[in-house]
């Protein structure tokens, strides 16, 4: 059966009584095991350990048997009629483990009719509650998720305990150190428990489940009340951190520009400070990044990393003192010639390193996400420290955001790349090795399976990924063999296709955020292209789509349509209590396949659109639109199996999961985001969007009145297009001429600046458009080639400047005016007719220059072409020398423009962006001045 289970039912046991000291007696031949059992701790024993007693009384009684929780002493043996349970210590049965650690376990059983004696014991108090949880473990009972443990209906007896024999095993833990990170800078369920002092029972159970999979470091406690202290209660060690630098995610840096004291002095400050905590941290983490993909100074850097490992060995020699290196690729360093996150190997060997690969990669194979090709270099970073130096492994078990579970993407190979893993660096245990550490972000989806595994193969090097698939099938009953065996096949497969780049852009998630950190060149993951760019693709490109990638995506669809319906044929054999991990693991194989089929749909349509262009076949249009029509009945089958699994979730209420609106903007929490970790999953948000834009392209555009160009060069005439809905349209170009009917329309121009007037109906209504238009004596273009001169650290936002089309609408004279125009086409350089602005010259000079002015440089997201916000220019002036290759634009740019850029291409709040901008301009968040002198330089076509 299935439940949350109340493992803390019995706080209030009153004590039973003194210690029997009982024997087998003349028990004869062993029998099945009694019926009745009795759970015996000491009365001395840590709160720990009686609570890990009480869980083992009500997991018994949950498989059927009547068990009672007694408080002993002494020795006591084993007793025909009912099997007893000690977890031993404190006066009860104790025992010296040989070769023990402090988490070392031991379970010993016993049996004498069908009595049973199972002796458990541990070599500390983490050890102690292991031995319990083990124990019931290998009943069958599992641990699967915070909120969800499976107790089967009757114990699953092993075989030599149901036969009467002797047993015994004693186990120490791989990896000294277990956990996960819980990220609680990205908006989780249970960052309501551990942020904002709601639903503290929900931490506390997060807590509990650390303890029951075999974790050794996690949440010191849950909010300011009782279970303020939890986890240190239940053995986990006190810890502290800090971050130098901080800037994006909300991120609190400890050095201040404006505190005029030495770095060094604020650093040990902050150091003191938090190692001042009572019970003094055993563990300190810090980071010395200011974000993922930006860096300090690689001298400042090390120097800082040495004062703090010479802090530490000066005043907290037996701390444990971590930094992380980030799998972010990068350039060497100026002085030293390393990636920036190697920097930790020049500082003390008493510095420890938490070796951090992103997403479900692995350090063997390829990883093309965040500029890498692969891992390799963290494994080398490694091996050439290990020997040296504290080490702990830190990969993810989510990523979140556009690459997995918000998808949604169920990704069990995540299980055996964590495996995979931790067999390839298991001879560094022999060295300075002892810790793997998942990044969390999120449990629904499957996700939790990750963490689970992956705590379980790192205390125990001979559980592999196939046994923990078993672990997660043994619940299922008669469907076991076949689960087992499903989830093994769809590891198998995902192994063939989620390690290319080519692949896996055609299965993840594209947003706004990432295409724009895509285009200046923060590669989170490969994207797809926009059907905007699909539609500039030529004949070999269309080809090579559909011969290669239309392909792929069938053969995956296909093969998770198979892996599910193998599922949905032995669902009836499945036991209830197990419906609903069984469900999440069906419907995330149902999710693959669909995800594999609507981007085979929906790109695959765009493809025929072009093809259509390509060749002047309607017919290929028809079919383009047949399957974009496919695509949108596929997004509506995902939504239902959304709801699906929406109503297996295991937090309540539901919108601590899904909470933000449809547009991901309405919810108030602890993070900088203003929507729920699996906001955009419920909404359906990867796949209407990409809908949309598919949808557009077929439109052509969603606008009435379409012009194509609306600053025109010599001999340029204007485009313009009406839509099918404009009835009876007249048409005014603005310099006499006219025109009637549905169009399209081409017109020449003089030099001069008009306004375009559209008169029509339009679904009944009276329909008026203006539209200004210029047309220039000359035009120069400069495509995407604008970079920032100066200040220095603005130079984040060239990936998303605009082109620039400009040019003389009148002969050089007093009164002349000038056209700039801004485009998000590096092709055609055309400019929309709200992209332009119209100035005044200045002098009468030969070559472009205008009289100072206010500019607002809009800044872009090029993959869609679309303006995401601006920055303000004033007493701007582009000049350009007659006949030069090169134009510039020098004003004062407005601050406030840059940071608001700065957090749409960087994913940093506000305030991480203002630091940022300031740190690498020489100011101070309170210094920046609000205006700073700005050159941008362009090439000229």
């Amino acid at each position: 059966m299935v439940r949350v289970m109340n493992v803390h039912f019995a706080r209030g046991f009153a004590l039973l009584g003194a210690a029997l000291v009982l024997s087998c007696g003349d028990g004869g031949e062993p029998k099945p095991p009694a019926s009745t059992w009795a759970v015996h701790v000491s009365p001395d024993a840590p709160e720990a350990v009686v609570w890990a007693a009480e869980d083992v009384v009500e997991a018994l009684g949950g498989m059927g048997l009547e068990a009672r929780l007694e408080r002993s002493t002494g020795a006591l043996g084993c007793a025909s009629g009912e099997g007893r349970v000690l977890l031993a210590g404190d006066g009860l049965e104790e025992l010296a483990l040989a070769e023990a650690t402090d988490q070392t376990w031991r379970i010993a059983t016993e049996a004498c009719g069908d009595g049973r004696r199972v002796h458990l014991a541990g070599g500390g108090l983490l050890g102690r509650q292991y031995a319990a949880y083990e124990w019931l473990h290998g009943l069958g009972v599992r641990f699967f998720h915070p909120e969800e443990e499976i107790v089967p209906a009757a114990p699953r007896w092993p075989a030599p305990f149901l036969r009467g024999e002797p047993t015994e095993r004693q186990h120490t833990p791989a990896f000294r150190w277990r956990s996960a990170s819980l990220h609680l800078t990205h908006p989780l369920e249970l960052g309501d428990a551990f942020r904002t002092g709601e639903h503290e029972e929900d931490g506390r159970r997060y807590i509990d489940w650390l303890v029951k999979n075999l974790a050794s470091f996690g949440h010191p406690g849950v909010g300011s009340g009782e279970l303020a202290d939890y986890g240190l209660r239940r053995g986990f060690p006190p810890q502290a951190g800090m971050r130098l630098y901080g800037a994006q995610q909300g991120s609190t840096a400890i050095l201040d520009p404006d505190d005029p004291r030495p770095a060094e002095e604020q650093i040990a400050e902050a150091i003191d400070e938090r190692m001042s905590a009572t019970p003094r941290p055993a563990y300190f983490s810090f980071g010395f990044d200011p974000s993922e993909f930006t860096e300090v100074e690689d001298t400042v850097v090390v120097e800082q990393l040495g004062f703090v490992a010479d802090h530490f060995a000066e005043h907290y020699p037996d701390v444990i003192l971590q930094t992380t290196n980030h799998g972010t690729a990068g350039e060497p360093t100026e002085t030293y010639g390393i990636r920036y996150y190697d920097l930790p190997k020049l500082a003390p060997e008493n510095l420890g390193v938490k070796v951090h690969t992103l997403m479900f990669y692995d350090l063997f194979r390829p990883a093309p996400v965040y500029g890498n090709e692969d891992f390799s270099n963290l494994y080398d970073f490694m091996e050439e420290e290990y020997l040296d130096r504290n080490l702990w492994y830190f990969p993810e078990s989510a990523w979140w955001l556009t690459f997995d579970n918000a998808i949604p993407l169920y990704l069990p190979i995540t299980i055996e790349a964590r495996d995979r893993d931790i067999q390839g660096i298991a001879h560094m245990l022999e060295g300075g090795l002892d810790g793997h550490r998942v990044f969390g972000t999120g449990h629904e989806w499957g996700y939790w399976q990750n963490e689970y595994c992956s705590f379980r193969m790192a205390a125990d090097l001979a559980y592999r990924w196939t046994d923990c698939l078993g672990d997660i099938a043994s619940v299922m009953g008669g469907a076991e063999e076949e689960v087992a065996a499903v989830l093994q096949a769809a590891v198998e497969r995902q192994e063939e296709f989620m390690f290319d780049a080519e692949a896996i852009r055609w299965l993840v998630g594209t947003d706004p955020e990432t295409e724009i950190a895509d285009s200046i060149g923060v590669v989170f993951h490969p994207l797809p292209p926009t059907p905007r760019a699909m539609l500039r693709w030529d004949a070999d490109e269309v080809a090579a789509f559909e011969a290669e990638t239309l392909p792929l995506l069938e053969g995956i669809e296909r093969d998770f349509f198979l892996l599910a319906s193998r599922l949905n044929a032995v669902e009836d054999a499945v036991p209830e209590g197990a419906r609903n991990v069984f469900g999440e693991i069906r419907d995330g194989l149902e999710a693959f396949q669909l995800r594999a089929r609507h981007q085979r749909q929906v790109y695959g349509a765009v493809a025929l659109l072009r093809r259509s262009q390509l060749e002047g076949d309607a017919s290929l249009r028809a079919m383009g639109e047949a399957e974009l029509s496919a695509a949108g009945e596929t997004t509506e089958r995902v939504l239902e199996v959304i709801r699906r699994r929406e109503a297996g979730y295991r937090y309540a209420p539901l919108e601590r999961a899904i909470a933000g609106g449809p547009e991901g903007t309405d919810d108030e929490n602890w993070t900088i985001y203003d929507y729920r970790y699996l906001n955009r999953t419920h909404h359906g948000y990867y796949f209407t969007r990409i809908d949309a834009m598919a949808q557009e392209a077929f439109e052509g555009a969603r606008e009435a009145v379409i012009v194509e160009d609306a600053v025109l060069g010599p001999g340029e005439a204007l485009s313009l297009r009406l839509d099918a809905s404009l009835e009876d349209a007249e048409v005014d170009f603005g310099d006499g001429e006219t025109a009637t009917g549905p169009g399209p329309f081409t017109h020449e121009y003089a030099p001069g600046i008009y306004a375009l007037r559209v008169r029509g109906t339009r679904e009944g209504e009276a329909f008026e458009r203006e539209l200004p238009i210029a047309a220039v004596r000359a035009e120069a273009q400069t495509g995407f080639s604008g970079v920032v001169v100066e200040p220095e650290g603005a130079s984040i936002i060239e990936g998303v400047l605009p082109a620039l089309a400009f040019g003389a609408v009148d002969e050089a004279g007093e009164g002349a005016r000038l056209a700039l125009g801004f485009s998000a086409d590096e092709e055609s350089h055309a400019v929309a007719p709200a992209a332009w602005v119209e100035l005044g010259a200045a002098g009468g000079g030969a070559g472009f220059a205008n009289a100072p002015a206010t500019m607002e440089v809009p800044v872009l997201n090029r993959a869609t072409g679309q303006a995401i916000t601006s920055i303000t220019l004033n007493e701007a002036v582009l000049t350009r020398e007659e006949g030069a290759s090169e134009a510039s634009v020098e004003g004062l740019l407005d601050t406030a423009g840059v940071v608001r850029a700065v957090v749409a291409v960087g994913g940093f709040d506000e305030q991480g962006a203002r630091r940022i901008l300031a740190d690498t301009l020489g100011y101070t968040p309170e210094t920046l001045p609000e205006e700073l002198a700005f050159t941008l330089a362009f090439d000229v076509e």
